[in-house]
């Protein structure tokens, strides 16, 4: 198994999901994450591109947060770690025969799981937190990845 580590950049749409946990008592779980294929430089795929916090998706085309949108895989988060108070670090596991082809951005997606008012519509719905970026790597059918991707507040 190979295995990698990534730091990933809080979007604006995750920022906001955690004011509103503050203000309003809502909460959010980081709970899955989308691989896509448009993280890295294309005149030299050697460089990560800078995520951009202001996208409403994933790296792929078009942007989306689903493989609906052309990403390449999507999945649950294997688990979470603390590297301290203010650090999670979200595992994901890439299996064999899962999001082969080029892969160079990692996307970890909320799902909002409570809201203090009844009946609240967004409970269930999903959003883009965070964005690791990376350059090209191209995953074979066999070959068996792990990612430890942190996101410093």
């Amino acid at each position: 198994m190979s295995n990698y580590e990534g730091l990933a950049l809080i979007s604006n749409a995750g920022r906001a999901k955690m004011s509103e946990l503050i203000a309003t008592g809502a909460s959010f779980v980081v709970d899955r994450f989308v691989v896509g294929d448009q993280g890295h430089d294309t005149s030299d795929p050697t460089i990560a591109t800078t995520p951009d916090a202001a996208k409403a998706g994933c790296y792929c085309s078009p942007e989306s947060i689903t493989v609906a949108g052309g990403c390449v895989y999507e999945g649950l988060i294997s688990s979470v770690s603390y590297e301290n108070a203010t650090c999670p670090v979200f595992t994901i596991h890439l299996a064999p025969g899962q999001a082969t082809g080029v892969v160079s951005s990692i996307c970890l997606i909320g799902t909002v799981v409570y809201s203090p008012v009844p009946g609240d519509p967004a409970v269930g719905t999903h959003f883009l937190f965070a964005t690791a970026n990376m350059p090209m790597k191209v995953k074979v059918p066999g070959s068996d990845w792990s990612w430890d991707i942190s996101v410093q507040f």
